[in-house]
């Protein structure tokens, strides 16, 4: 479940900061039946003008303040575009020519286990299908299935497949295909999401049909499902995407498209992914020409690499929220009054300016201001350090110096930054915040048991609901964190029980409310992050949301303008 909580793609922290933070102690304290078959710096003072949140598009938060990594990042990818501006011209191409894509995945130790997606789920996204898909609103739509529909007490689900559906190596995809897997997925030891612990049975009804039988109505199934990748076994030929995985070793893996797939036919040829061991490496092989695709630019890099005329950049938020979550059984984070005053005692707009290089959108709670029922009079806590300090003291009295100790994973530079400034913005209003950072493995055991104070992480929230229920359902048999909180339970079984788009809008608005009235954490702010794309390709108009999800709908440009303006070829066979 290490891919529930967080992922990391970001440059490696510092020196100075890596000192700063294994030295530093806080001053003040010593040291020791319905159908849903729905249609597809200096600090600034606490008086200053917000933006508004509900600005969203593009996510770029105005007056940002500078990186402190900017004038070393600057002069280094300066560099890498003056040597690409001397790149040999590519040769002009015809319309028979094999289009080739080179992904470039840049994230820090690619080959640990103990890091974010890797290779694997973003080769999932190419090569594998599912029944459902999720649209960036959160809305279901077709996948495998067709169609589906639910029985009016919304306890028997019918889906219908898309006909002559056919794995890559051939074989047919039908209903017992898709039970057989299904029904494995239940039976396995693995934890299962929200959406599908109320299955009973699954049932062949047809070649194209099948039922799944719930004892409950689950609003969760089909965001559930859209997680489940269907496969005929566990070879290259078993998925189901539009491109096939040829070849695959640690950091590296070939795919040829599929023709005929129930997508269509991709008009990319061949996909190429590799690994790099720095993102920085990644950035400048895009820019040397060297890769077409960069997975993942950090926002601090972002206004050098979009200043290239080679290449185009696609930003949009993340599904995961950064946030700082408390344990209710501490001693001083029991009390209401002091979350509360945690959460005013935060400057949100200066950790996305300094933290996420003024690319972000601060957060309300767990639910994704993207998603259909998002509530937007939930609006994120104000900075009042003074509404924090008046709090802190009628909940803490003559007592000792308020004091807890946070945990934040290690080898992730974002992080490690983000806790330094909410460790300093929290000593101002007289709490000390300890920093104790460890193995990600470690991390999540920790919170699993129990056995922490606080801890910072971005914390996954996906496009759907599954994610925010299992974080905060209290009672689960295997908790992503064991934190003692209760307060939204009631919300939480309403929405995972509800038939009806009303009843479960009702249900997330509570929800909302819930986690902003009696905070279990500190929502900080939703990230921003950008997929880099050579000019070399073009993707449909008005499109939206995550550049790699698509790609399989990109074309190659005709031509492209070279640095003086004339048209320069951009064929590249692989």
């Amino acid at each position: 479940m290490r891919d529930a909580l967080v992922t990391r793609s970001t440059p490696p922290l510092g020196t100075d900061e890596t000192r700063e933070l294994a030295a530093r102690r806080p001053s003040g304290r010593e040291s020791g039946c319905v159908s849903r078959n729905w249609a597809p710096a200096p600090r600034r003072q606490p008086e200053r003008k917000r933006t508004d949140a509900s600005a969203r598009r593009p996510y770029r938060h105005h007056g940002r303040a500078r990186s402190p990594n900017a004038p070393c990042l600057a002069l280094g990818l300066l560099l890498v575009l003056s040597g690409a501006c001397g790149s040999p011209t590519s040769r002009a191409f015809s319309s028979d020519d094999p289009v080739g894509l080179r992904i470039g995945y840049a994230e820090p130790h690619a080959t640990s286990a103990d890091y974010g997606p890797g290779f694997a789920f973003v080769l999932s996204l190419l090569s594998d299908a599912r029944l459902v898909t999720t649209a960036a609103n959160g809305r279901a739509r077709a996948g495998l299935a067709e169609r589906w529909e639910a029985s009016p007490d919304g306890r028997t689900w019918r889906f219908t497949l898309k006909p002559r559906l056919r794995f890559h190596d051939g074989s047919p995809i039908t209903a017992a295909t898709v039970v057989r897997g299904l029904s494995s997925r239940l039976e396995a030891p693995a934890p299962l999401y929200p959406g599908l612990r109320d299955i009973t049975k699954v049932e062949v009804l047809s070649a194209t049909e099948f039922v799944i039988r719930l004892r409950e109505p689950s609003w969760l199934l089909l965001e559930a499902l859209s997680f489940e990748a269907v496969r005929g076994n566990r070879t290259a030929g078993g998925g189901a995407g539009p491109f096939r995985l040829e070849r695959q070793e640690a950091t590296a893996a070939t795919l040829r498209r599929v023709d005929g797939n129930h997508r269509g036919s991709p008009a990319i040829d061949r996909i190429t992914m590799r690994a790099y061991p720095r993102p920085r490496a990644a950035w400048a092989a895009l820019l040397r020409g060297e890769i077409d695709l960069v997975y993942d630019v950090a926002p601090e890099a972002l206004p050098f690499i979009e200043r290239a005329r080679q290449v185009q950049t696609r930003s949009f938020l993340r599904p995961y929220v950064y946030a700082l979550g408390f344990n209710l059984r501490h001693p001083l984070l029991q009390h209401h009054d002091v979350r509360l005053a945690l959460n005013y005692a935060v400057d949100r707009e200066t950790v996305i300016e300094q933290a996420m290089a003024g690319r972000g959108q601060a957060a309300s709670g767990h639910i994704s201001p993207e998603h259909w029922a998002y509530d937007p009079g939930v609006t994120p806590f104000p900075y009042r350090p003074d509404r924090a300090a008046a709090l802190l003291a009628k909940a803490n009295g003559d007592r000792e110096r308020p004091a807890f100790t946070c945990l934040v994973p290690s080898r992730d530079p974002r992080l490690e930054r983000l806790a330094l400034l909410l460790q300093r913005q929290l000593i101002e209003v007289g709490v000390d915040m300890d920093i104790e950072v460890l193995p990600m493995s470690a991390m999540h055991a920790r919170l699993a048991r129990g056995q922490f104070d606080a801890y910072l992480l971005d914390v996954a929230a996906g496009k759907d609901l599954n994610f925010p229920y299992w974080f905060w359902r209290s009672g689960d048999e295997v908790p992503l964190a064991a934190s003692g909180y209760t307060a939204a339970d009631a919300a939480l079984d309403r929405l995972r029980y509800a038939q009806t788009v009303t009843s479960a809008e009702i249900a997330i608005h509570q929800f909302q409310r819930i986690l902003h009235d009696d905070p279990p954490a500190v929502f900080l702010c939703w990230g921003e992050t950008t997929r880099a794309l050579s000019t070399r390709f073009t993707m449909a108009e008005g499109f939206e949301g995550d550049l790699l999800s698509m790609i399989a709908d990109a074309h190659r440009a005709s031509s492209q303008s070279g640095a003086d303006g004339n048209p320069v070829g951009t064929a590249s066979s692989p």
